[in-house]
């Protein structure tokens, strides 16, 4: 694969899992989920039905980890210079409200940028968005997803399962004509998001394969 047919590939979750797949091959292009947690894809859902209304607004945050905060209204983790420390087992800021706004008003503005982004990319043909989540089925949430981007354009949508056949590891299978179901052996724990399967090579050439062939 060339750097132009993995640049079609987007992550939106639910981890960094692909965003590290696509950084062991040299894709470093920012995008607005690479690197975020999403809990539940009814987020996403919710989000882009609403047209991104709300997102990241200052007195939705609360902090979630060090580096880690929380966009309660979409349930949504992002990576954050609002860095916070554990105090008797809860989550607090390390820096004075004056502070945390000078440094939120500069990432709001890389969030504003990266949802413009990412409206873009749902009107290309060309996009491949990919979702997956340990231990969990995405697949009816996929499909509310792929409906969602024909509204917006014909961008597809990859989702992305485990088995413990085999003989499906790498396969890719075409649904509708903007959604597409692949399988990986395992998916990388969450503390160790960058060891991802070599399966997922595989998975990315066969996606490319069915959609440049219809």
């Amino acid at each position: 694969m060339n750097e132009i047919e993995l640049s079609r590939f987007e992550s939106i979750g639910n981890n960094c899992e692909f965003a590290f797949f696509l950084r062991q091959n040299q894709i470093e292009i920012g995008s607005l989920f690479r690197w975020t947690l999403i809990h539940n894809f009814t987020s996403i859902v919710n989000l882009l039905s609403a047209n991104f209304d709300s997102l990241y607004l200052y007195e939705n945050l609360q902090p979630t980890y060090r580096n880690m905060i929380r966009d309660k209204h979409y349930n949504i983790d992002f990576h954050t210079e609002m860095f916070s420390e554990q105090k008797e087992g809860q989550w607090e800021w390390c820096y004075d409200e004056t502070k945390n706004y000078e440094i939120y008003l500069k990432e709001k503005e890389k969030i504003s940028y990266l949802v413009d982004k990412f409206k873009k990319s749902m009107q290309d043909f060309q996009k491949i968005f990919v979702m997956k989540q340990n231990e969990r089925p995405t697949l009816g949430a996929a499909y509310e997803l792929s409906q969602l981007m024909k509204k917006h354009g014909n961008a597809s949508v990859l989702c992305v399962e485990e088995t413990t056949v085999p003989q499906q590891c790498g396969k890719v299978y075409a649904l509708t004509d903007n959604l597409y179901l692949g399988f990986v052996d395992h998916f990388a724990p969450y503390d160790k998001a960058d060891h991802v399967s070599l399966f997922w090579n595989e998975i990315v050439e066969n996606t490319l394969h069915l959609i440049d062939e219809n």
